[in-house]
């Protein structure tokens, strides 16, 4: 909830050479309850989370506007329909994060607003993931399919590099720069 984290966060990404950065909205995010109960006490669920370290529409503006500034494309993952409202003026494209895939509101919000969508696959399996890679498709979206193991951190055996020559990207969780390595020799296309 650090808008000034936030901005240094730009700062050193573009520092480092970063093509995008990729923020996530959680405005009405329809997900209440804990997976895992948290070690702060002044939130009952996650909305009151949400709610508490949230950015308003300033906030989103002034960090595209300083993206711009920088050179570094702007994205966010929107988990409800509201975020997809919130963001749909200030993003050039969508990442769809893996426990949205199966969204399928979600996906249509995106699709009718005609800009590119990055799938991210984390828990799906390969049904889901061709299934909302055609719903995204037939509704007119250019997609992308980054391979994902939901675990953090992801140890090395697990990050999945054999589906990045199928799907063409990575989104890494493994806390190090190797997977990202290994998936840019491999032709990856995307790497986060």
């Amino acid at each position: 909830g650090s808008l000034s984290q936030a901005h240094a966060y730009v700062e050193e990404c573009a520092r480092l050479g970063a093509d995008a950065i990729k923020f996530q909205c959680h405005d009405g995010d329809p997900t209440s309850e804990w997976r895992v109960p948290p070690v702060w006490p002044q939130d009952r669920n996650r909305e009151d989370y949400w709610k508490r370290t949230g950015f308003k529409g300033w906030d989103w503006l002034g960090l595209k506007e300083h993206c711009y500034r920088r050179d570094v494309m702007f994205l966010c993952s929107p988990f409800s329909l509201e975020a997809v409202a919130s963001m749909d003026h200030l993003v050039p494209a969508w990442k769809i994060p893996s426990g949205r895939i199966t969204d399928n509101a979600l996906l249509n919000a995106v699709s009718t607003t005609g800009r590119p969508v990055i799938l991210s696959t984390g828990m799906a399996i390969e049904e889901e993931i061709s299934q909302a890679e055609r719903r995204l498709r037939a509704r007119g979206s250019q997609v992308g399919v980054m391979q994902c193991t939901s675990l953090y951190p992801c140890p090395a055996e697990e990050v999945g590099l054999a589906h990045v020559l199928r799907w063409g990207g990575l989104s890494d969780h493994s806390g190090t720069i190797y997977p990202g390595i290994a998936a840019a020799a491999l032709g990856a296309q995307m790497l986060e």
